[in-house]
């Protein structure tokens, strides 16, 4: 499956060709079918910053 991944920590985002995720007995997998990648998603790998989460 095509993918959008940050392949190294200094790296911005790329395209990708990934295996597909296979759930455990106690999982599920979920089709997204629309997402939005935002400039810090983009900027913030490149330059060094953490990603922070919230919650």
């Amino acid at each position: 499956m095509r993918a959008y991944v940050l392949p190294t920590a200094a790296s911005s985002p790329v395209f990708a060709d990934v295996p597909r995720p296979q759930p455990a007995d106690d999982e599920v997998l979920v089709r997204v079918t629309a997402s939005s990648v935002n400039s810090h998603d983009v900027l913030a790998p490149a330059k060094g910053h953490p990603r922070v989460g919230r919650g």
